[in-house]
Formats: C-alpha cells, sequence, structure tokens
C-alpha cells in the first residue's frame, strides 16, 4: 500500500515510523508511478537504478513515467500492475524506465533485498533477463523476461500465504507477547521470513486473475516474488 500523502495531523507518528522501518533495514516500500501528467515531488525519491542493455530484436515498449511520492532513504519499488485481456494477468514488470533510468518493481526490489542481491551491482538486458548478482559480483538469479521487462509468473496452487492477519490482530499477538501471553500466532515465528502487507481485497472491485481465480495485487505479488526468490513466509497481512 501506498503512503502518498503529507499528513500534517500525524507528522509526529510518521517520523516516529520512519525512524523504526529505517533501524530494520528489511523493509521494502511500495510506489506508484504516473504519466507525465502527475507532478514529481523533486528530492523525495530514493529509487535505485539497475545497468541495462537493448538485446538483439528487443523492442523496449516501457514508458517514461513521473514518480509522485515515495519514501526517503528506504528501499523502494514500483507497485504497478497492467493485467492482459479479461484482467488475466501471467506477466508482470520487473522494471521501468524513469527520467532515463532503469528502476526496479516492488516485486524485484524485495527480492534482491531478500536474497542479498545488490541492485547497482546487477544487469537488466532487455528482452532476455534480469541478472541479480551480489555486490562481489556473484551471480544469485538470471529472471527471464520479456522486451517490455516483463517476467511470467509461476503460480503455485494452493494457499498463497502461509497465514493472513489482520492489521488489529497483529497489533493483539504483540501486545499479548510483550505481556507473557501467548497468542494464537506467534509473530516471533516471523524471523528469516518475508510477508507482505497489503489488502488481500481485489482493488476497486476488480480482481486480477490468475489461471484458476481471482487474486488481489499483494496476492500476485507475493506469487511473483516467490517466482524469483523460492518458497518461504510470505503472510500477506491484510488493512482494516
Amino acid at each position: 500500500m501506498n503512503l502518498n500523502d503529507r499528513d500534517t495531523e500525524y507528522a509526529s507518528f510518521d517520523d516516529t515510523f520512519s525512524h523504526v522501518v529505517e533501524r530494520a533495514n528489511t523493509v521494502v516500500f511500495a510506489a506508484t508511478v504516473l504519466t507525465p501528467s502527475g507532478t514529481p515531488l523533486a528530492g523525495e525519491t530514493r529509487l535505485t537504478s539497475l545497468p541495462w542493455q537493448y538485446t538483439p530484436g528487443a523492442a523496449l515498449r516501457l514508458g517514461n513515467l513521473a514518480a509522485r511520492y515515495v519514501c526517503r532513504r528506504l528501499a523502494v519499488g514500483v507497485n504497478n500492475l497492467e493485467s492482459e485481456a479479461g484482467l488475466r494477468l501471467r506477466r508482470l514488470p520487473l522494471v521501468f524506465m524513469l527520467d532515463g533510468k532503469m528502476i526496479p518493481s516492488l516485486v524485484l526490489q524485495a527480492a534482491a533485498q531478500f536474497l542479498g542481491a545488490d541492485l547497482a551491482s546487477s544487469e537488466v538486458q532487455i528482452g532476455r533477463a534480469v541478472l541479480l548478482r551480489r555486490k562481489d559480483g556473484k551471480l544469485l538469479r538470471t529472471v527471464p523476461i520479456d522486451d517490455e521487462g516483463r517476467m511470467r509468473i509461476r503460480y503455485h496452487q494452493g494457499p498463497i500465504a502461509s497465514w493472513q492477519a489482520s492489521f488489529d490482530n497483529i497489533m493483539l499477538y504483540d501486545d499479548q507477547i510483550q505481556n507473557g501471553i501467548t497468542p494464537e500466532y506467534d509473530l516471533r515465528s516471523l524471523v528469516r521470513g518475508r510477508s507482505g502487507i497489503g489488502a488481500p481485497i481485489p482493488a476497486s472491485g476488480n480482481a486480477l486473475k490468475p489461471p484458476w481465480a481471482s487474486s488481489s495485487r499483494v496476492e500476485v505479488q507475493l506469487q511473483a516474488e516467490r517466482t524469483i526468490a523460492g518458497p518461504g513466509l510470505c503472510p500477506a497481512t491484510s488493512r482494516r
């Protein structure tokens, strides 16, 4: 979900929140990018760019986009999705062009962080693959992409997430742990896993459709991240 407003009423909370996630250093924020008619906020973006090149026969058709708002100093990935005919979604963009730079999607940024990849040391070969490398140059993943920078999602049958909980329940479980009460779900089991926070309901009433059913944006992105990074703990925490 996007935190895209300057809310003066909750400025102190926003400051505290930003300091907490910076200390964690394992948080990836989502950014929505708009067409150039949107007004970018200068100095607010921290989008990592990747080295890139065309490959023979590729016909890059990524549009030039303008970032409206993203968080500062933290890892950020673009979460724009475009469904195919009939709201089907089998391919998801891993990279976007922004001001002449190749920037990562939310899925690519999150997968890279989980794998320990350094995006500045990685490479995008349009029409061929994204090569995810560590800072020392070791190749971690080769992710095939088409000439629009999209990867094919490998959907897995069965539950997308290990478990789901509402925001209120997450706070309840934490409070119970702090007070020595055994919660319904022990949040400490999430250590070294990865979690998606968002609304597991179709946005604006339009469900994105994997091959067998309807799904929300956060669930589709969890499936795409799993395609790159492999299976792992991926609870989708619902927004209430």
